[in-house]
């Protein structure tokens, strides 16, 4: 759990490095975003937010499951991952508040139907969207009230 939580604080920390260091190339990629981002961020920079994100945390050292994650929480598929993994699990948050998250910034990716089926989860991907629309209307109320 720790390690999926630490992945999720960390998923899209390259984000925050393009932004720091190239905002004017950066920012456009962001407002013409209409979902999936890594192929603009590799036509325009050359790398994905995902790469400069595990490349960052391999320099500190941190562990390769963690890295993997960060690497990989748009394409899990590429990896041949075959258990359910903190790359699994920022996967399916990620993609499931890109979904429905009305800022730009975190309109960056879809789910990977094809990774979940081969995980056997294919049936929890509703479960998870209904998590989501509850805690966000719960998150909602409490604002209000």
């Amino acid at each position: 759990m720790d390690e999926s939580f630490t992945a999720g604080l960390l998923h899209d920390i390259g984000k925050v490095v393009l932004l720091a260091e190239l905002p004017k190339d950066y920012r456009p990629i962001l407002a013409k975003n209409s979902g999936v981002i890594a192929p603009h961020e590799l036509e325009k920079l050359g790398c994905t937010h995902a790469q400069v994100g595990a490349y960052l945390i391999s320099i500190w050292g941190l562990p390769v499951p963690l890295v993997r994650a960060v690497a990989f929480h748009h394409c899990p598929g590429e990896t041949g991952e075959t258990e359910f993994s903190s790359l699994t699990a920022v996967h399916a948050a990620d993609a499931v508040l890109s979904a429905n998250d009305p800022s730009l910034i975190n309109h960056d990716g879809e789910l990977d139907l094809n990774y979940l089926a081969n995980l056997n989860l294919s049936e929890r991907v509703d479960v998870w969207r209904t998590f989501w629309e509850r805690q966000s209307s719960a998150q909602a109320a409490g604002a209000a009230g």
